[in-house]
């Protein structure tokens, strides 16, 4: 298990510790994840276990799949442009 800081991979600021024990896969800080809508997309689709071609649904488990989002490129405005 990871021990040391993990630092945003879109502003470089460190994820607070209770962030990464609750989600051990994220890459961004609270705030970055608030303002890109969350970093992974969750869908769930229910199996089907009926047989070939029977018409009856037999649903069961639910498959889970998490992928992860594209990290948008966080615009950050310098001070010489002005």
């Amino acid at each position: 298990m990871e021990t040391g800081a993990r630092f945003c991979h879109r502003c470089e600021t460190e994820i607070p510790a209770a962030r990464v024990k609750a989600l051990p896969q994220t890459q961004l800080c609270v705030k970055c994840s608030e303002e890109t809508g969350g970093e992974l997309r969750i869908t769930a689709s229910q199996r089907n276990y009926a047989k070939g071609k029977s018409l009856k649904k037999n649903y069961g488990d639910v498959d889970v799949r998490f992928e992860r989002k594209p990290l948008p490129i966080k615009v950050v405005r310098s001070t010489h442009d002005e």
